[in-house]
Formats: C-alpha cells, sequence, structure tokens
C-alpha cells in the first residue's frame, strides 16, 4: 500500500488480513514470482528473467560460481605456503610478498583490459579470433551486463592463478621490480590473449574445436612455458650446479609445504569443477574426479619415488598430487573418471619426472619445478583427450559442431571422440596443433618479456643481495626472529612475588629477560 512517498506497513498487513486466503496467497505468488531472480540491467533499471526456470538457473549458477570462485582464490594461500616452505627461510618474506602481488596486480589489470581483451566480443563466431576488446564497454567493466559480475570474479582468479605458478620458478633471485613487471605482462596481456583464443565464441582455437575445459593448455601449459623461459634467462641459483652436477639446496619448512599442498586440494577441486561458469552435469563427476586424480598421483609418485630413491619421499607424495590433478584439466569435461584415475594422471607423474630430467640436462634452475609440474601434465592432459574423450560425454558437454568447433563443418561423433572410442584421429590432431601453438606463443612471448628485462639489467639481483637473503636487503628485515627485542618493564614488588631483571647484552641492542623467583618465565611485549 503506497499512498505518495509513505507506505505504512502495518497498513498493508490490514488490508492483507482482510482478504480472502485464497487471494492472499495468489497475490503472495505473484509478489515472489515479480522479484525471484531479478537484476539490474546496464541501463539501472531491473531486468527480470522471460521463465522463472531462467531465473533460477541464474541464482544457482551466480551462487555455485562465486562459491567457487572464493575458493580458487584462496589458492594464493597454498602456493604462498608451498613456495615458501620449499625454499630457504632468508627468503620467506620475498615469496609471500610476490604472491600477494600477484593478486593485487592481476586485480588491477584485468579489471582495466584483461578481462575485455578475453572476452569482450561478440562471443558467436563473427568476432576478431585473436583478441577480445570489440566491446569496448568491457574495459574496466564500464558497462559489463549485471548478470556477468560472477563471471569476471571466476575468470580473474583464474588469470592471477597463472602468474602466481610462476613465482617458484624465479624464486631467490629475481628482483621485485621484474617481477612486478613479468605479472603486470602476464596476466594483463599475455594469459587474455590466451584465454580468447580458447574460451571465447570467436576463439580460433574454439573454432576449431580444440577442447581445454579447465586450462590445462591456456593455464598450465602456458604458464610452464613462462616458468621455464623466467628461470632459463635468470641462470641457476649460486651453488645450484657444482662443477656441472646438481646440488639440492635447503627447504626451510616441509610442514608448511605439506599445509600447503591440502589447500590447494582443496582448491583445485572447484578450480576445475567450477569451470564451466554455471551449475550442470558436470559438477559432481568432475568433483570427484579431481580429488580421486590427486589421490592416484600421490600414491603413483610414492611409489615411483621409493624404488627409485629406496625411501618414501614425502616431496613425492606433494607433487605427485598436484600432477593428478593438473594432468586432467583440459580432458576431465569429455573423460571417464576410470581413464583419468588409472591412466592420465600416473601419467602426469611419469611426464613431470621427465620435466625434471629435462630441465637438469640443460641446467635450468627450477626451485618448485613448475615448468616440469605444469607444462607436462598439462600438456599430457591435452594429447589424453585425443585418445580418451568419451563420444556421450563430449555431445552432452559441446554437442557435434554445435559451439564448439563449428568452422571444422563436421557433425558427427567420429570427427570428435578419441581414437579409442571410434574417433577418427581428427580431433587427436586438433589438441596436438592447440598444444603446439599455445607452446610457441608461451616461449616467445615470454622470451621476449623476461630476456628483455635482462638486457635492461632489472631482472636478476645481485651476488651480494642472493647471498645475503632478499628478504634483509630488499624487505626491511628477516621473516624470522629467533630473539625477542622487548621492550623493558618496570613491574613494582607488589605487583607479583617477584620482580624483573633487566640485563644489556650490547650497547646497540637490548634484549629483555624476564625471569621470576618461582622460576617461571614471563614474556614481555
Amino acid at each position: 500500500a503506497r499512498e505518495g512517498q509513505l507506505a505504512p506497513r502495518q497498513h498493508a498487513a490490514d488490508v492483507a488480513e482482510q482478504l480472502p486466503l485464497e487471494e492472499r496467497v495468489a497475490a503472495l505468488e505473484k509478489l515472489l514470482e515479480a522479484s525471484r531472480g531479478r537484476q539490474l540491467s546496464p541501463d539501472g533499471e531491473f531486468w527480470k528473467p522471460k521463465t522463472p526456470g531462467e531465473s533460477v538457473q541464474y541464482i544457482a549458477d551466480t551462487v555455485w560460481v562465486v562459491t567457487a570462485a572464493l575458493f580458487c582464490f584462496f589458492l594464493q594461500a597454498g602456493f604462498g605456503l608451498l613456495e615458501a616452505g620449499a625454499l630457504r627461510a632468508k627468503n620467506a618474506k620475498n615469496i609471500m610478498l610476490k604472491n600477494l602481488m600477484d593478486a593485487c596486480i592481476g586485480g588491477l589489470v584485468y579489471y582495466c583490459f584483461g578481462y575485455a581483451l578475453s572476452y569482450g566480443g561478440p562471443g558467436d563466431g563473427t568476432g576478431n579470433p585473436f583478441s577480445g576488446g570489440a566491446i569496448t564497454n568491457y574495459f574496466m567493466l564500464v558497462d559489463v551486463p549485471y548478470s556477468e559480475y560472477y563471471i569476471f570474479l571466476f575468470q580473474y582468479v583464474f588469470a592471477a592463478t597463472i602468474a602466481t605458478i610462476v613465482s617458484g620458478a624465479v624464486a631467490e633471485r629475481i628482483q621485485f621490480k621484474a617481477y612486478m613487471i613479468y605479472s603486470f605482462v602476464l596476466t594483463g596481456f599475455i594469459y587474455p590473449w590466451a584465454a580468447h583464443w580458447t574460451w571465447s565464441g570467436d576463439g580460433f582455437l574454439y573454432q576449431w574445436g580444440v577442447t581445454d575445459y579447465a586450462g590445462g593448455n591456456a593455464v598450465h601449459a602456458l604458464s610452464g612455458c613462462a616458468a621455464f623461459v623466467g628461470a632459463k634467462a635468470l641462470g641457476p641459483r649460486i651453488g645450484r650446479f657444482v662443477d656441472g652436477k646438481p646440488v639440492e639446496l635447503a627447504q626451510h619448512n616441509v610442514p608448511m609445504m605439506t599445509l600447503g599442498l591440502f589447500i590447494l586440494w582443496l582448491g583445485f577441486i572447484p578450480f576445475i569443477a567450477g569451470s564451466a561458469c554455471a551449475v550442470n552435469f558436470q559438477m559432481g563427476r568432475l568433483a570427484v574426479m579431481t580429488t580421486l586424480c590427486g589421490c592416484s598421483g600421490g600414491c603413483f609418485s610414492v611409489l615411483y619415488a621409493f624404488f627409485v630413491k629406496k625411501h618414501a619421499s614425502l616431496e613425492a607424495g606433494i607433487v605427485g598430487v598436484l600432477a593428478g590433478m593438473v594432468g586432467i584439466c583440459t580432458s576431465c569435461g569429455v573423460t571417464t573418471v576410470w581413464a583419468a584415475f588409472w591412466i592420465i594422471a600416473p601419467l602426469s607423474v611419469l611426464a613431470y619426472y621427465f620435466g625434471m630430467w629435462v630441465n637438469l640436462k640443460l641446467k635450468v634452475d627450477d626451485p618448485l619445478g613448475a615448468s616440469a609440474l605444469h607444462y607436462y601434465p598439462g600438456a599430457v592432459s591435452m594429447i589424453m583427450t585425443g585418445f580418451f574423450a568419451e563420444p556421450t560425454l563430449w555431445e552432452a558437454t559441446y554437442g557435434f559442431g554445435v559451439s564448439i568447433g563449428q568452422s571444422r563443418g563436421c557433425t558427427t561423433k567420429e570427427c570428435y571422440a578419441g581414437v579409442f572410442y571410434g574417433g577418427n584421429g581428427e580431433q587427436l590432431a586438433y589438441q596436438f596443433a592447440g598444444l603446439l601453438i599455445m607452446t610457441v606463443y608461451g616461449l616467445g612471448t615470454c622470451a621476449l618479456l623476461f630476456y628483455g628485462m635482462k638486457l635492461a639489467g632489472v631482472l636478476r639481483v645481485s651476488v651480494e643481495d642472493e647471498l645475503e637473503g632478499l628478504d634483509k636487503t630488499h624487505h626491511g628485515g628477516p621473516a624470522y626472529e629467533d630473539d625477542d627485542y622487548a621492550v623493558a618493564i618496570e613491574v613494582p614488588n607488589t605487583a607479583r612475588p617477584g620482580f624483573f631483571k633487566r640485563k644489556k647484552k650490547d650497547a646497540e641492542t637490548e634484549k629483555t629477560t624476564d625471569t621470576v623467583d618461582s622460576g617461571e618465565t614471563l614474556a614481555a611485549a
């Protein structure tokens, strides 16, 4: 009940009570139907979905994708803990700051132009196949439909993740300003173009029918190339190779690494299951597949390391879990759980160890093994799609030439099915082509970026700074303090049975040792 600008709620209630029950129920149903799922259009007016089904689907999609994005955002914490624990304590603060800035700079550049370069096009196959940006209102989200904000959030998390992956490969010797430049360029330009090719309806890889459900190619293979080039351009850390032979440098906190792994494992599940940016039939299946492939990779890697190194290795279990999940990012949408668990995940672990062998042969110092962990399992996922793509899953996910692969002009399952499921090998060839294009693109653009900074003299820190540790030389002090530099506190004798004694260690630094007559030790802060 509204009279002018006044709408007393009690008056409305009184009027409602005078109506018959059937009319009150009907009025309430109309009110709920009118308000359910409403959203603002770009002009600020409310827009109501055409059918109740649309509104329910929109609400479900928003809740699920935003929740998945929040868990994926927590991947940043997992990467930080894993990397910091795997490296020396003198660089822990540097590692955590880089992970923090990946999230901050990633948000800045993806908001300003990264999202527009990825998806700012018509998306119907008529736009630019190489770059978005034709729809200029996508820059800085100036006029993006309100119904698309939840998609931006999830895609931003993807973009920020790719920069963090490379952090471990360049750790302990890259200049902070060089890292900021790299994070800006990779998140703002290199990755968005790759995403446009892969997931925009206008992208040429999408039109070819190259499938990459959760980023095995556009995220992991690309970031693996960036990690390899970055580590190669920087050169090995001091002491990593002695007389041409590799020397293992210290890890300062293995429990921290393990905690980081569990956070990554948790975040990886919605990373893959939420990649459709919608509620669909794949969600539960992909959540189970991701979890089980982590289990498969962890078990296989520990067994492999046991036979090779003659002991059960925690580090091997950590990389095995991650390799198993990375190895299904492309193929997950169209392959069965059994194929992913028994074949693809173990092959991904073997691919990781092969990548580490290649790095050692080329004397590429990748402290976290990021290039091996992301490129090679990502490549396995791309290729295995061509062998294990199941026709029923493909049709339910993409259709045969209906959405993805329109330019191929083929609408039969033989063109898209894996070789082991009656396919004619065409999809396998396209998957190879997509992997090759992404590899050349990643190596080429990142070589220009990293070697350009090297020529400019801004890539690597000095020998003195590297030996001292970047925390002390670049970030104001170490991450850990063994001593308590507390302020001396005067406590009256009547306050407690004992009293505080103050000892002066040296002329520059005063340390406080607080003792009580009873023998208890109190911390004064």
